[in-house]
């Protein structure tokens, strides 16, 4: 044993270095790599990819792996996203499903709601409840006075949206070509805006 640890002395003695393993790093990379794809793509996919970032940066720690400040930082960033992303998912099945499901039914028949607002200049039957004092901390927090101000934008919003995409659609398409369907919501809707 003595005698190893000398031909080691010797070895540095003489300006020689023992060679040494060179530790890995992919993990550690992996796991930032993902935790940053996690924030860019918005959290769709956080619950598959934060978990992977997680368990990357524990095998680069657990096995004293190159790169401990990237798989420190991969652990970190993929926790606290995955932590927002599921007290957003248990808000969005509480406080908001409602809320949710209520905007998607507008998404799901906007001529119908946009109509009846048009015609008569109040919110539609299905949205009144909002109009209730209950919701107006959520509309001051989103900067509106109250529902109905709220409504206003987001079917002037919708329909300006709308009326895009189809001007895009009609420069892809020849001019003889026609949709009966999207000229009809342009003459009833593109002639008589709604007025704010």
């Amino acid at each position: 044993m003595d005698g190893q640890y000398n031909n080691l002395y010797n070895y540095n003695q003489y300006g020689f270095q023992p060679q040494q393993v060179k530790k890995p790093i992919w993990a550690a990379v992996t796991s930032f790599v993902l935790s940053i794809v996690n924030i860019v793509f918005c959290c769709c996919m956080t619950y598959i990819l934060a978990p992977l970032s997680i368990i990357f940066g524990i095998v680069s720690l657990a096995k004293k792996w190159a790169g401990k400040g990237l798989a420190v930082a991969g652990i970190i960033i993929s926790s606290v996203s995955l932590v927002l992303m599921i007290i957003s998912s248990v808000f969005m099945n509480t406080t908001f499903k409602e809320p949710y499901q209520d905007m998607m039914k507008f998404a799901a028949s906007p001529d119908k709601y946009i109509e009846e607002y048009q015609e008569t200049g109040e919110v539609p039957e299905d949205f009144q409840k909002y109009c209730s004092p209950e919701y107006d901390n959520w509309w001051k927090f989103m900067g509106y006075d109250k529902f109905e101000d709220f409504f206003a934008d987001y079917v002037k919003g919708f329909m300006s949206t709308y009326r895009s995409y189809n001007n895009n659609t009609d420069n892809d398409k020849s001019s003889n070509e026609s949709n009966s369907d999207r000229d009809k919501f342009f003459d009833d809707y593109g002639e008589k805006p709604v007025e704010l």
